[in-house]
């Protein structure tokens, strides 16, 4: 029972994938944002669910919960093109939520696919210090830069 649980001060890691579609929204923000939490996670694998992701993340926002402890699993090379997939990473972006790539048929996947998740979007600083377009995964900084 969620009030046990806030009363008890439990500690919980929020990895279930939440969907913002679902009516618990609202169970998230009333009863499981008092507990502590690390991350509260959630998955973008289509531009269909667009409409839907920003409704949850801009309730879950205006009810004081830090777009740091968001994080959207986002889900490329499985029925979208890059662009798309592209375009899901940016509407995160705009509102400041983290978001993990994970590459569907990574050995099938074009290389392109392969350097957008771990190579680029998975890595915080490289994703802040450049766009995709711009990322040259060749490039290793210079010690001490």
């Amino acid at each position: 029972m969620p009030c046990d649980t806030i009363r008890d001060k439990a500690f919980v890691d929020g990895t279930n994938r939440l969907s913002t579609k679902a009516p618990s929204a609202a169970f998230v923000i009333k009863d499981l944002y008092p507990i502590s939490t690390i991350m509260i996670h959630f998955a973008f694998d289509s531009l269909q669910i667009e409409k839907a992701v920003r409704h949850g993340i801009e309730l879950l926002l205006k009810q004081g919960i830090n777009h740091d402890r968001l994080s959207f699993y986002v889900l490329v090379n499985f029925n979208s093109t890059i662009e798309q997939d592209l375009r899901r990473i940016a509407i995160l972006d705009e509102y400041g939520v983290n978001s993990f790539v994970m590459v569907y048929d990574k050995a099938a996947a074009p290389q392109k696919i392969k350097h957008l998740g771990a190579r680029w979007c998975n890595k915080y600083q490289t994703k802040k210090s450049c766009k995709f377009e711009d990322y040259d995964p060749r490039i290793r900084r210079a010690k001490g830069a």
